[in-house]
């Protein structure tokens, strides 16, 4: 009997239908939980910069350290958008299943809704939080997962960054 998950050469993992239809269905009982933390991470202030300067959106709030400190905010934050970039890191942080295999891949389908309640300071720790908030099988070939992302940074009592994202696992 062949093993039903095994990795090629080519670092693509082999897995059949019911191991991800398993990993599907236990989520789908973890619906309203946390269910993960990212490890710390923090963003620094030269990746802030490349990230501005690849959106051509060079800013003096994320990018001017010394006007920046001399703000009422006190120093240079991580961009908005540069934000919502991490969350596939998180979700992969957390262990939550990225397939690119044989029989399924999951791709991102796309944000509900997102916020910015407060900032996330550039060069001080943070850490990503996962809460399940859907499953819904579209068809036979398609699941829709839905989450709650949020990024947390220490000392700050809001969550820097809200987000309901949705993945897609798409069967073939």
């Amino acid at each position: 009997m062949q093993n039903p998950s095994e990795t090629t050469g080519n670092g693509l993992v082999r897995m059949d239908r019911q191991i991800i239809d398993a990993a599907i269905e236990k989520y789908s009982k973890r619906i309203s939980e946390v269910i993960g933390v990212s490890k710390t991470f923090v963003i620094d202030q030269r990746i802030n910069d490349i990230f501005g300067a690849v959106i051509e959106n060079l800013d003096p709030m994320h990018n001017d350290v010394q006007w920046a400190r001399s703000s009422p905010i006190g120093g240079t934050i991580v961009y908005g958008y540069f934000q919502v970039c991490l969350i596939s890191m998180i979700w992969k942080d957390i262990g939550m299943p990225i397939y690119s295999s044989d029989v399924a891949y999951t791709l991102n389908y796309g944000l509900n809704k997102v916020r910015f309640p407060s900032y996330l300071r550039v060069g001080l720790p943070a850490h990503g939080k996962v809460k399940m908030l859907g499953v819904e099988r579209k068809n036979k070939d398609q699941i829709l997962w839905r989450f709650e992302v949020s990024i947390e940074q220490e000392g700050n009592p809001k969550p820097t960054m809200v987000a309901e994202a949705i993945f897609t696992i798409l069967f073939y």
